[in-house]
């Protein structure tokens, strides 16, 4: 996500200054690709920096990102760029649930039917974390 124009993925963000929360797995991808990056407490605080200009872009989990950019940060940024790690989230119940097996047929039901979709973007707009 950023304020700047000029940015439309990764390859642009090499002399820009990045920040993201600590505990991100962007933190080690920013490492690893020679970035200028700011770890900062809270995603929060790193919007916050963003929009003063102290950052260039926040690097951090897409679905956070997307609702962020089409919530609060609406009008003054914009998630660029493809996934640079894609984890897949999980619930856990406990063992012997009987709303394991529910919850993952009324997942999938969602996703066949579209329901998921536009849940997706009503909360997260554009894109797909």
């Amino acid at each position: 996500m950023h304020t700047n124009q000029k940015i439309n993925g990764p390859s642009d963000l090499l002399d820009k200054i990045v920040v993201s929360p600590k505990g991100s797995v962007a933190i080690p991808f920013a490492e690893q690709h020679g970035w200028k990056h700011k770890q900062v407490d809270t995603q929060e605080e790193a919007y916050s920096i963003l929009e003063k200009g102290g950052a260039d872009a926040v690097v951090f989990d897409s679905p956070a990102l997307h609702y962020y950019a089409s919530g609060k940060g609406k009008d003054t940024v914009k998630v660029v760029g493809p996934l640079f790690h894609s984890d897949g989230y999980a619930m856990a119940f406990p063992l012997n649930s009987p709303l394991r097996k529910k919850v993952n047929k009324a997942i999938l039901m969602m996703q066949e039917n579209g329901d998921y979709d536009r849940i997706y973007q009503k909360w997260f707009g554009e894109g797909k974390g």
